[in-house]
Formats: structure tokens, C-alpha cells, sequence
């Protein structure tokens, strides 16, 4: 759990019954426990390291509990306590079991995808209200020793820490994990053999070959998806969406447009019909999917059909629309002239 900015309570959650214990890490002693519904407890805490904010994900109500004080007050879900942990919407989503979850259900999430560095830049866009963010190792600015304060600064901010590998190796699928990510999106999977690699990786034996590690501090059952990117990857979609073990795929369509010669604004219909026919055979598997975005209203689409993994946008393509838009108001002012 996420440690406050006063460096002395930080918070525990017994996922057998449900109950948080705040614990005073100076004193060595519990000072409250909570119990919210019957169900596992998530945790946020605000950013200013006082209050913890509990969901109960069966009623959909949220225990704030301000740990200077003892006091504590629960009320729906969006609420100002919630928002107070930098979330809005209707519930905080702070782990990868709750992501899972609600994509077997069919249920879309909603998230975010970052190329800048920084841990600020990771905290600013989970509370956002996303529901992921991604931290992007292959083509961003981040770096894997940035990752224990980013992933730190995303899940303390609501929201759950996943980072696109560098590539599929073995050895870079695995790092982000033992470096706090949640989860892990392959890139240049090339066919079913190659994803049931991805999911050795993730796993510690008997069920995979993940090593343990000093810092071995991201999840057990990390998520994993795949990169469906490439002509060989689509010949042998159907068997990919049948690896065990695997979350879900995700679509790049730009790689996935040069390897199959879709490139340019004619071929531009075609490679949408591609990505389809993608989202509906994952469907039809059962598989969440997901088609990289750029915007909301691209992501809206992709949803429409069916996509359950939905990236809105990407941190540098919307900080240089939304700077080239106050830039372009403020010139075209009639009393700037």
C-alpha cells in the first residue's frame, strides 16, 4: 500500500476479510482497522498523506478515513472524498484484480497512455480519474530506474501502473514487474508460441519462470496483454486469444498498418476494416481487446464496437494540441494585434 508523505502511517490490506489496518510505523502499533463490506479493500491515499480513502466495490461507497484525527465518514462513490484522492467517476479502480474483473465482464477501462518521464507526470495523469496509465518503456522517455517512483505515484493517485515493455524478452518482461508494475503490454508478439512465452514471464514457477527478487514489489498475477502488431501475429490471431493466462490484446495500428502495406490516407478505410474484424474475433473469444489511441473520440469508437481496453489519449500528443490551442486563441485576439 501506498505510504503518506508523512513517512509514518502507511496502510495494509487483508484481502481474506476485507479489513484495512492504518498502522503507525514510529509507534509499531494499529491504530484503527476498518472493515468495508465482505468483499477485498482497495486503498488510496490523498495526496496530502492524511486521509485514506476505502472502497467497498459491493455497494459502491467510499469510507474516507483521516488518520490525524481517527474520524471517518462514508458516502456514495464520486463523492467530494473521492474526488479528494484525485478520482472521479463512479468508483476507484486501484488494482489489477478490479481491471481483470471488469474486463471478463465485459466492462470497459478506460486509461491513459504516457511518453513523458517523471513520477509528477505519472500522479497528474491517474487523477485524472483514469482508470490505467501506462507507463511506455519501447518508444517513451521513462526509464526502467524511474519505474519504483512512477508506478508508486500512479497507484497512490487511484489508478493502476501498467508499462509497455521495452520488448518481449524475457528479461524485459519481467523487470517492470519486479519494479512495481501491475501489469505488463508486450510488444511484436509474432504468434501463440511467442504470447505463451509472455505469460512464462510473467509467472513464478510452477506456473512460469519468473525469478524473485529484492525489489520484487508488482504483482504476483500481473496483468498481461499482448501486441497484436504485425501480419503474423494477425495470421495466428485465434490462437493467441486462446494462450491461458493471457488478459487480453492490444492493437498498435500503426505497426500493424506498415506490416501489412496499409499506409497512407487510401488505404486508410481498409486498415480500419483490419481493425474491426480484430476487436470482433476477440469478442467472439471472450478476450479483452484494445486499439491504441489518440483521442477520446477515436477511442469512442473502437469502444462502440466492442473494445474494452480504452486508451483515450496520449500525454505529449494532448499537451501540444491543448498549448497549440491556448496559443492560437491568445494570437487570434483582435486586441493582440
Amino acid at each position: 500500500m501506498p505510504t503518506p508523505t508523512d513517512g509514518r502511517h502507511f496502510y495494509t490490506a487483508d484481502v481474506d476479510d476485507g479489513t484495512v489496518a492504518v498502522v503507525d510505523a514510529v509507534a509499531g502499533v494499529v491504530t484503527a482497522r476498518i472493515r468495508a463490506g465482505t468483499s477485498p479493500t482497495s486503498v488510496a491515499v490523498a495526496p496530502d498523506g492524511r486521509r485514506a480513502f476505502v472502497t467497498n466495490f459491493d455497494d459502491g461507497t467510499v469510507l474516507a478515513l483521516d488518520v490525524a484525527t481517527g474520524s471517518r465518514g462514508r458516502d456514495a462513490a464520486g463523492s467530494p472524498w473521492s474526488a479528494a484522492a484525485g478520482r472521479s467517476g463512479s468508483r476507484m479502480v486501484v488494482s489489477e484484480q478490479e481491471l481483470r474483473r471488469r474486463w471478463t465482464d465485459g466492462q470497459p477501462c478506460h486509461g491513459l497512455w504516457s511518453l513523458l518521464p517523471g513520477t509528477v507526470t505519472g500522479e497528474v495523469l491517474a487523477r485524472t480519474g483514469a482508470d490505467y496509465v501506462v507507463v511506455d518503456l519501447q518508444h517513451g522517455a521513462a526509464a526502467e530506474a524511474d519505474l519504483p517512483g512512477v508506478t508508486t505515484a500512479i497507484a497512490a493517485a487511484g489508478a493502476v501502473p501498467l508499462v509497455r515493455t521495452r520488448s518481449p524478452s524475457f528479461a524485459d518482461v519481467g523487470r517492470p514487474l519486479d519494479l512495481g508494475a501491475r501489469g505488463v503490454i508486450v510488444p511484436t508478439v509474432r504468434d501463440a508460441d511467442h504470447a505463451r512465452e509472455v505469460v512464462v514471464a510473467t509467472r513464478y514457477a510452477p506456473a512460469g519462470g519468473r525469478s524473485i527478487g529484492r525489489l520484487s514489489g508488482g504483482s504476483d498475477q500481473p496483468l498481461v496483454i499482448a501486441m497484436v502488431e504485425t501480419a503474423t501475429a494477425l495470421e495466428d490471431l485465434d490462437a493467441i486469444l486462446a494462450v491461458d493466462g493471457l488478459d487480453g490484446v492490444y492493437v498498435g495500428p500503426g505497426d500493424l498498418a506498415l506490416s501489412l502495406q496499409l499506409t497512407g490516407d487510401g488505404r486508410r478505410a481498409e486498415l480500419r476494416a483490419v481493425l474491426s474484424s480484430i476487436i470482433a474475433r476477440a469478442r467472439a473469444a471472450g478476450v479483452p481487446v484494445g486499439v491504441h489511441a489518440y483521442s477520446g473520440e477515436e477511442a469512442g469508437g473502437y469502444a462502440a464496437e466492442g473494445a474494452t481496453i480504452v486508451t483515450v489519449a496520449v500525454d505529449t500528443v494532448s499537451l501540444a494540441g491543448a498549448m497549440t490551442r491556448h496559443l492560437a486563441v491568445t494570437r487570434d485576439r483582435p486586441d493582440q494585434h
